[in-house]
């Protein structure tokens, strides 16, 4: 089990933090930036990867736009990140997987 947030304080509860201190017209990108940065820092985490792996523009503008898709909702995204880490196929591990 992965321990990447406080166990007080929830993904969404976080984003609200964010949220409460971003009153302008900002307010929606800066969630989307924060929930990016917490969706890759899982992603690096689950999938194994070392600092190598950085958070590039384009991964970011990824992960935001598909967090604007569902509303902002990091943990939908976690869940993916679960499903495909115990999917063979998608990581790599079976038969008639070519990687």
């Amino acid at each position: 089990e992965l321990a990447l947030l406080p166990k007080d304080l929830s993904a969404r509860g976080i984003l609200e933090k964010v949220g409460e201190r971003s009153r302008n017209g900002k307010r929606q990108q800066a969630l989307l930036s924060t929930g990016a940065q917490l969706v890759w820092s899982y992603f690096v985490a689950a999938m194994g990867k070392d600092g190598r792996y950085l958070l590039s523009d384009k991964r970011q503008r990824k992960i935001e736009q598909r967090l604007a898709e569902n509303g902002g909702d990091v943990s939908e995204i976690f869940y993916a990140i679960d499903g495909a880490k115990r999917d063979d196929f998608i990581m790599g591990r079976s038969d008639r997987c070519e990687r």
